[in-house]
C-alpha cells in the first residue's frame, strides 16, 4: 500500500492495516507505517531518536593506538571485539574470519 491512502474503515476483526515498511537502512531509519482505527489500542510506550556525528567518531579513533601492539595507529574498530586495531593486527587477529 506504499503511497496510497489507507481504508476509510477497518477490516472486520482487525485493529490496524498495516500501511508500509518505509525502512532507509542505508540512512540508519527503521520504521513501519499502520492505520490505527482505535486509538484506546495504542500506547506509547518509547520513543527513540539518536543523532551520531560521524566527524566526531572519526577524531575520537584519529588519536587512538592500536590496542593489540600499543606502537600503530589504529585505523578501524571493531564492534565485536571492542578494540581499536592497526591494519597488521587487525588481518592477524581476523585472519580466519
Amino acid at each position: 500500500m506504499k503511497g496510497s491512502m489507507p481504508p476509510k474503515q477497518c477490516p472486520e476483526g482487525y485493529d490496524s492495516v498495516y500501511l508500509e515498511d518505509s525502512n532507509q537502512m542505508e540512512k540508519g531509519i527503521y520504521q513501519h507505517k499502520y492505520a490505527i482505527y482505535d486509538p484506546t489500542k495504542v500506547q506509547l510506550l518509547y520513543s527513540v531518536t539518536c543523532k551520531v556525528s560521524i566527524d566526531t567518531v572519526m577524531q575520537a579513533q584519529e588519536n587512538k593506538v592500536c590496542e593489540v601492539c600499543d606502537v600503530e595507529q589504529s585505523v578501524l574498530y571493531c564492534l565485536n571485539d571492542n578494540v581499536y586495531f592497526c591494519k597488521t593486527c587487525d588481518e592477524n587477529v581476523h585472519e580466519n574470519s
